[in-house]
Parts: structure tokens; C-alpha cells; sequence
């Protein structure tokens, strides 16, 4: 005989451990400071159970990540780079390499604003009206901030537009459109540094 409320339906969850749904919010290469904390958050939400184990490595050693939880199925990870160079962040879930482990990790003392190259048409000669582009390329340039400005005739401002290459996102394109004709000047700067040729100096024509 049924009892009351019978059949009753029960839901049974998959928690077969499945590293590629974790997702880090790390990009390759990250760029860091030595001797600087850096952290790193690992969502394993969808992921099942399993262990969150973590390794920075370099030639010749490892040295260990600090794993926290923060929540349910988030992590942060926290790693320490003592010398400069090339290191690699090994991120496993369940023995299982995360999505895009292992990350490179370039570490830097300095920021070289003198290794940071600009290129392009857009430094050299634009049009009225016409996008103008030119590209940076911050690669060798170390931990900086990038800044770029331009100024037409007369103290005008005008907007540059920065946009990371899919491909590398140390190197940068910056597009703009002269709306006067007449002598630019185009600032180009890494952590408030002029990078080699800047400021340029670029006659627009109508």
C-alpha cells in the first residue's frame, strides 16, 4: 500500500568531478610584481567534488599557492614570485589541469618605459574624418600603466581608443579620428613615462 504523498520524485546530482568547467579569472601571461602578493579566484561551480590543488614553478623549484575558500565553489589562490623572470601557475581540480593551466606568469622588478614600441600609420600621417590607428606594444615593458593622448590645434583633446590584440593582450591598438586639419600631437606614455619617439608630431590633412 502507497503512502501518502508516494511517488516522490528524486533528483540525483552528477558529482563526477569535471576540471574543464572550472573557470579562473587569470589571463596568460599575468603580469606581476616580484615580491608582490598576487591572487587569483577559481570558480568550480558545475565542476563536482574534488580538490583544488595549486603549484608556482619555475626552473629548478616550486613554491607553494595559498588556497582559501571564499565560498561554495569559489577559491582564491594567492602566490608569491621572490625573483623576476618566467613562471608557470599549475591550477588542478581533482589531479585535473583547470582551463588554461598551466598559466604563464612573467614577473618584473621595473617598468621600462624605453622597451615599449609604437608603430603604424596613425603616427605618421591622417585625414580629416578617416580613423587613423597605430599600434603599442608594452611586451617587454615590464609592470605599467599605459596612457595616451592627443592634442589638434589649439588645445584641442581628442579621444584615443585602446583595445588589446585577442592574440596578445600586451600589445595594444589605439585608434582616433581628426576632425581639423592641421599640426597633432600624440602623447604616448608607460607609467607616466614618454615611450621612444613620443610625443609624436603628425599633420592631419583635410
Amino acid at each position: 500500500q502507497p503512502v501518502p504523498g508516494s511517488p516522490v520524485n528524486i533528483a540525483f546530482m552528477d558529482c563526477t568531478p569535471d576540471a574543464s568547467k572550472c573557470h579562473a579569472n587569470a589571463e596568460s601571461p599575468l603580469q606581476i610584481a616580484t615580491n608582490r602578493w598576487q591572487r587569483v579566484l577559481v570558480n568550480t561551480e558545475g565542476a563536482g567534488r574534488g580538490n583544488l590543488t595549486a603549484l608556482l614553478r619555475s626552473k629548478g623549484f616550486e613554491s607553494p599557492v595559498l588556497i582559501e575558500r571564499q565560498a561554495r565553489f569559489l577559491y582564491r589562490c594567492a602566490f608569491l614570485a621572490q625573483q623576476s623572470g618566467a613562471y608557470s601557475l599549475v591550477v588542478k581540480w581533482a589531479g585535473e589541469h583547470i582551463p588554461g593551466s598551466p598559466f604563464k606568469v612573467n614577473s618584473h622588478h621595473k617598468c621600462y618605459p624605453e622597451k615599449v614600441r609604437t608603430s603604424g600609420a596613425g603616427v605618421k600621417s591622417a585625414k580629416v574624418g578617416e580613423n587613423a590607428t597605430f599600434n603599442i606594444d608594452t611586451s617587454d615593458g615590464g609592470l605599467g600603466i599605459l596612457s595616451v593622448k592627443i592634442t589638434g590645434p589649439n588645445s584641442q583633446k581628442l579621444e584615443a581608443h585602446l583595445k588589446q590584440t585577442p592574440d596578445n593582450k600586451r600589445n595594444v591598438i589605439a585608434n582616433f579620428k581628426p576632425i581639423c586639419p592641421g599640426k597633432h600631437q600624440i602623447s604616448v606614455k608607460w607609467s607616466k613615462v614618454d615611450v621612444p619617439g613620443s610625443p609624436f608630431m603628425l599633420h592631419v590633412l583635410s
